[in-house]
């Protein structure tokens, strides 16, 4: 019998989806995938290194003082709300490199194929 570790279906993650039959998860890799989107389609780049990304605007974090100096009171405190509900969305993401599964590479620029 194979051991939890090398096999598929003895997953001890929480899933919605009922156990793999063994001769499934011997034959074919399972996954289960989560997509999740922002509450808000103007949050920016999730994560940390988000700011970063040199893609323009990043969200409402991004906003200058001057522009926030404007608003009214009421608007204001508002804004402050969704720049906070951006921030906590923001931060339930690490880095490209942890969340994403990418290493960092390194390239020797001295070898030339």
């Amino acid at each position: 019998a194979p051991s939890p570790a090398s096999d598929p279906s003895a997953s001890t993650d929480a899933t919605i989806f009922p156990p793999v039959p063994p001769q499934l998860a011997r034959n074919f890799l399972i996954v289960d995938t989560v997509y999740e989107n922002a509450s808000h389609s103007n949050l920016g780049i999730p994560g940390p290194d988000g700011e970063g990304m040199d893609l323009g605007y990043s969200g409402l974090g991004g906003v200058g003082e001057d522009i926030k100096e404007l608003l009214p009171e009421e608007c204001r405190v508002a804004f402050e709300r969704a720049v906070e509900r951006e921030r906590v969305w923001k931060g339930g993401w690490g880095t490209e490199e942890q969340d994403a599964r990418r290493g960092r590479l390194v390239i020797d620029k001295g070898v030339i194929l």
